[in-house]
């Protein structure tokens, strides 16, 4: 449910982007008209969306039935935020993998980083931005 709505967030955004770069575009120059279909593939080729694979789940599924972890859920208003994928407080505490966990991962080429909130395995990119999110693996 959440992938799908992201998703369906994610195409709503880019053809927004697209169809204001139309309209700001024709409204200056008049010689050169550039397409939404032109503009919606510029701007999906620059988006990249990177989610959990599943060989990743399944690394850290298997890790973490071997290994319990036994950590603490989030406080219910930083949990609903990061579900959201509202900003993470500033305060709040992140942990690393641990070092077994990460070399059962396959190498990640895109500069994501997969961290630990509360209860939640998260993978958030190199901006900081939360990606994606993995519930009811840590126990």
């Amino acid at each position: 449910m959440r992938k799908s709505r992201a998703i369906f967030l994610l195409i709503g955004t880019m053809l927004f982007v697209a169809w204001s770069a139309v309209a700001q575009e024709s409204g200056k120059r008049k010689d050169n008209p550039v397409s939404v279909a032109t503009a919606t593939a510029e701007v999906s080729a620059s988006v990249s969306v990177s989610v959990f694979s599943t060989a990743e789940k399944r690394a850290l599924t298997d890790y973490y039935a071997k290994h319990p972890a036994g950590a603490k859920p989030l406080p219910p208003g930083i949990a609903r935020n990061l579900g959201r994928g509202k900003p993470l407080p500033p305060g709040i505490a992140k942990t690393r993998l641990p070092a077994d966990a990460q070399k059962s991962l396959p190498p990640r080429e895109d500069g994501a980083q997969i961290t630990i909130f509360g209860d939640k395995i998260v993978l958030l990119e190199a901006s900081g931005l939360v990606v994606d999110i993995l519930s009811d693996i840590l126990r």
